[in-house]
């Protein structure tokens, strides 16, 4: 996990959100992809119609 944090975020990054990343990773998305990161990319939401609040109720 540390090691695809330093290879996929940049100094800046890992400053700002390195310890919520880290936590995240490690408590939610590491148990369902079975600690496999290395198809992991990080970058922002894509482009398009975005799902709100209400859409789900």
């Amino acid at each position: 996990m540390t090691r695809w944090m330093n290879e996929r975020l940049s100094r800046a990054q890992n400053l700002v959100y390195g310890e919520e990343v880290g936590i995240f990773l490690h408590e939610y998305w590491g148990p369902m992809v079975n600690y496999e990161f290395k198809d992991l990319k990080a970058g922002f939401p894509r482009a398009g119609r975005r799902m709100t609040y209400q859409d789900f109720s």
